[in-house]
């Protein structure tokens, strides 16, 4: 999705999450930056400026601060049938 400063971020396959922020610049995370190692099913930021990214079973919400983003992820509940 494309935020409101203009930066474009990609869910990418088993990879993470990378943003671009302009002409060369990327920034990127992945597990080791506390993300999981699931696909990036959907990215969005709220009203708040927090962050949002689903993976397959968990739910993670980034918070930017001094140009790095702290990552805490939650299990999403599974749907029993």
């Amino acid at each position: 999705f494309q935020d409101r400063e203009g930066s474009v971020w990609i869910g990418t396959p088993g990879l993470g999450l990378a943003r671009w922020v302009g002409h060369t610049e990327w920034r990127t995370w992945t597990a080791e930056d506390g993300l999981g190692r699931q696909p990036v099913g959907a990215v969005v930021r709220d009203s708040s400026g927090r962050l949002w990214v689903s993976q397959k079973l968990r739910l993670f919400r980034g918070q930017e601060s001094g140009g790095k983003v702290q990552w805490q992820g939650r299990d999403l509940p599974q749907r029993v049938e």
